[in-house]
């Protein structure tokens, strides 16, 4: 009889959360390469072509040449490039939504600092940490369509403001701490 037990990353909870900033901003962060699916999101951003909205772009590759080439082959509309965020907490807190568009991908640590700055994320199917955005929050990988519905989505649901407490609720679910025992339940579940 076999059993899988799948413990994610943990996370800090910032003691001060920001409200999500009253211009929709959506976000990315991490790097580059063809399976993180950055084009995908620029196609889908360039599809939507808000005039008062502002994609996101940070990590330390955010501002190489073949990522400003990629933002010239595939986006459109304001596009800012951050590159390295010294302070990451500075970047959760400009973004109204994180999006997480990879075409494969471990676990995306990325994703539950979002939830823990009480920012919701957009997160492909692909990315193990799918497990951990709200329901509804996901979306095909490599589906520029899916991006730009759960996008536009996103963008409505978050009018209300009421994301904020949830998305913290559900990072403290995995905190440091709470990962800490389930690998000591894990290690001495195999002991016995």
């Amino acid at each position: 009889d076999k059993h899988i037990d799948v413990i994610p990353h943990g996370c800090n909870l910032p003691d001060l959360v920001r409200p999500a900033p009253s211009k929709f901003m959506v976000g990315y962060l991490g790097s580059y390469g063809f399976d993180k699916g950055v084009s995908y999101l620029l196609e889908a951003w360039k599809k939507l072509n808000y005039p008062d909205a502002e994609l996101l772009l940070a990590g330390k590759d955010s501002t190489a040449p073949h990522v400003r080439q990629m933002v010239t082959q595939f986006g459109g509309g304001s596009i800012r490039l951050l590159g390295w965020m010294k302070n990451i907490s500075d970047f959760y807190n400009q973004i109204s939504v994180l999006v997480q568009p990879s075409v494969t991908e471990g676990f995306g640590l990325e994703v539950l600092e979002a939830l823990a700055h009480g920012r919701p994320v957009l997160c492909s199917k692909a990315a193990g940490a799918v497990d951990v955005v709200l329901d509804g929050w996901s979306f095909d990988s490599c589906d520029v369509d899916a991006i730009v519905d759960k996008i536009c989505w996103a963008r409505s649901d978050m009018m209300g403001g009421h994301l904020t407490d949830q998305c913290r609720q559900q990072a403290s679910h995995y905190t440091w701490e709470i990962v800490q025992n389930r690998y000591k339940s894990l290690w001495k579940s195999l002991l016995v």
